[in-house]
């Protein structure tokens, strides 16, 4: 029904349909993705990625309207931090400006440490991190996928209560049936 009310286009099938909303219909562990080429740097929260730790890959997807995209590709390496959901407002301020320049040092609200193998920048508080170097991309239309596998893993700090995010319609789904999720 919702196909074919609200998502009907022209080049969307409905298997592709089906796929898509596979994709999008779990909750989905949201980390914090940093990258740095010169003066240039952006860090900003991620939902649509994977860690596919059996084969040591990661895979991301990232839309093409994220600036600090074409930079990734071209040199081929990312940084994806793990965080407790305590710094969630922290997070999502971040993610206003992943599509805009980023904020420069003196404004971010926090500190930053430097990753051991790329000199990425990432904040202070984070958990651990994994410094990935991307080895394929695939045009997807709205975004790029890009598969990686990491080269450096680093544990800072004991894990905590992680931050997901969670589909409107999945949402309802479980609240329509008396399932809540603890709101962070």
């Amino acid at each position: 029904m919702l196909f074919f009310k609200f998502y009907k286009k022209p080049k969307l099938s409905f298997d592709q349909f089906k796929c898509l909303v596979a994709s999008h219909s779990y909750p989905r562990r949201v980390r914090v993705i940093s990258f740095r080429e010169g003066d240039y740097y952006n860090i900003f929260p991620m939902d649509l990625l994977g860690d596919i730790s059996q084969s040591g890959r990661f895979v991301f997807g990232l839309r093409h309207s994220n600036h600090a995209l074409a930079k990734i590709i071209e040199t081929k390496r990312i940084v994806v931090s793990e965080f407790s959901s305590s710094y969630k407002n922290i997070v999502y301020q971040l993610g206003k400006h992943h599509v805009s320049g980023p904020l420069s040092m003196d404004a971010l609200p926090f500190k930053t440490l430097l990753t051991e193998k790329f000199n990425f920048f990432i904040p202070e508080w984070v958990e651990s991190y994994k410094e990935i170097n991307i080895v394929k991309t695939i045009n997807l239309g709205s975004h790029m996928l890009l598969w990686g596998e990491p080269i450096h893993v680093k544990t800072l700090k004991p894990p905590s209560a992680h931050l997901f995010h969670i589909p409107f319609l999945l949402y309802m789904h479980q609240k329509a049936r008396g399932y809540d999720y603890v709101m962070a």
